[in-house]
């Protein structure tokens, strides 16, 4: 059974008026009307004509996202995550999340423009950002409310943000791997265009320079997120003489692919060759071996997102709405003492 509010108010002996006010919270309304309201609206179902609600307010009580193809820096075990989050976050607010991939026909602005000419959603989630991101000016000149899962090497006008710091956690991997001896030390990353990976190629570099050694782009091979590039990557690394003693992966899902490519050749992650990823997926513990990773928290990360959204939709200003976090190591068992520095 379900009841419309004119049917609410009836069955309560109470003005179509007052029902409103409750169940939107207005201070009018005494405790004990409101939880009564609220009770009778559980017990009989009562759902918001949400038409209504958006012809009234001119907000669709929706936000959303746009998740790029997977040949673009697209990883599903990453995403799912992080929505599992978002969803947590809009649910807990009473909004809706729309999600929408790109095409092969309609890249992530124009499906970004489409849901904003549209009027689909109240404000909108960013990801997988790109050194120079046409969102980002397309969103500030309309004036749209977002927030960015990352940054971009432009220079903006302030916009809300949530980064992690990819290049701090990928120089304190570097400078863990020299402390247990290893030297040649390669890189799977993925491509330059986004703002991520740079960071994370960025923080590979310190950390090899702090350590007195030379970066050599041989040592470094983009390609996408996926299993394969992990797997690929590290068979091509292995033929190489000498070859690396440690493989720092820049995801989760490549070092996947790493490990199974090491277990093919007959050697053993954290014994003959180090591999470290980054995100701290379910997954990572409970590889073979478990996998020591850089831990993002991406579920959280995800809450914090629509919190952060919510709080530029309600007019916090941008700049009081940027967040960088720390990816700290987690040792499993995927790393270990070189075994050439040991003889």
């Amino acid at each position: 059974m379900s009841v419309n509010i004119r049917q609410l108010a009836e069955i309560l002996g109470i003005s179509v008026s007052s029902v409103s006010k409750a169940l939107s919270g207005y201070q009018d309304i005494s405790p004990q009307t409101r939880q009564r309201v609220l009770d009778a609206a559980k017990k009989y179902g009562y759902s918001p004509n949400r038409a209504a609600q958006q012809l009234k307010s001119g907000r669709t009580k929706t936000i959303g996202i746009v998740l790029p193809r997977y040949s673009e820096g697209f990883s599903e075990p990453f995403f799912w995550e992080m929505l599992g989050g978002i969803g947590e976050g809009a649910i807990s607010t009473g909004y809706e999340l729309l999600v929408t991939l790109t095409t092969p026909d309609h890249s992530d602005l124009e499906t970004t423009q489409k849901m904003v000419e549209r009027q689909q959603v109240d404000g909108l989630i960013v990801t997988r950002t790109k050194c120079h991101d046409e969102r980002i000016d397309y969103l500030l000149k309309k004036g749209i409310p977002f927030v960015v899962h990352g940054r971009t090497e432009v220079d903006h006008p302030p916009y809300a943000y949530l980064d992690i710091d990819g290049e701090r956690a990928f120089q304190n991997a570097c400078r863990h791997l020299v402390a247990l001896g290893h030297r040649r030390i390669a890189l799977l990353i993925m491509q330059q265009n986004f703002m991520f990976a740079f960071h994370r190629l960025q923080g590979y570099r310190r950390g090899l320079e702090e350590a007195g050694l030379a970066f050599d782009p041989q040592w470094v091979l983009e390609g996408d997120m996926k299993e394969e590039h992990g797997f690929q990557g590290t068979l091509e690394l292995m033929k190489r003489s000498p070859s690396p003693t440690a493989i720092l992966c820049g995801s989760d899902s490549i070092a996947l692919g790493c490990l199974h490519a090491l277990q093919q050749q007959g050697l053993v992650a954290g014994k003959d060759v180090s591999v470290i990823g980054y995100d701290n997926l379910p997954v990572s513990s409970y590889c073979v071996p478990p996998l020591t990773t850089m831990d993002q928290s991406i579920h959280e990360g995800g809450r914090q997102l629509v919190a952060l959204l919510f709080a530029v939709m309600n007019g916090q200003p941008p700049t009081e709405s940027q967040i960088l976090w720390n990816a700290p190591l987690i040792i499993r068992e995927s790393d270990g003492p070189c075994l050439e520095a040991l003889t």
